[in-house]
């Protein structure tokens, strides 16, 4: 199996727990320095607005997160679906032909061992994400 040490990427819409806003984020890039870009939609009363996001990860989120992505890369074969159905995946490689390892959909993958390990991924950006929406209010 091969150590995945590209480009990551994450599209998330799930429910963030402890959280009031209906945000969702769509992760362009999570680079091997730790570095990431992308955006965060915000839906508040029926309204839209997106945050450009770009930051560093911490070294420990930073080398987490790609333990994880090679943990579910393990588990998941490159998948060929329609990535709009799901509320999330996460894939690696180039943003316009992205490498899909994992497409989430909480109907589809309750209590899996790739969902337990993306929910993780999920709980180590929230703070990043949710520190962009809260500056930009």
């Amino acid at each position: 199996m091969k150590i995945i040490d590209e480009n990551i990427i994450l599209r998330w819409s799930g429910t963030i727990p402890d959280f009031n806003k209906n945000i969702s984020w769509y992760i362009r890039g999570i680079c091997s320095d730790g570095s990431f870009y992308g955006e965060v939609k915000i839906r508040e009363h029926g309204n839209n607005r997106i945050i450009l996001v770009d930051g560093r990860l911490s070294t420990q989120d930073s080398v987490s997160i790609r333990e994880l992505v090679n943990q579910i890369a393990k588990i998941n074969k490159e998948l060929d679906t329609d990535i709009d159905l799901s509320e999330g995946f996460l894939g690696y490689g180039s943003i316009s032909d992205p490498q899909i390892i994992f497409e989430y959909s909480s109907q589809l993958h309750s209590g899996t061992e790739s969902e337990t390990l993306i929910l993780r991924i999920v709980d180590l950006l929230a703070p990043y994400m949710l520190e962009f929406v809260e500056k930009n209010k």
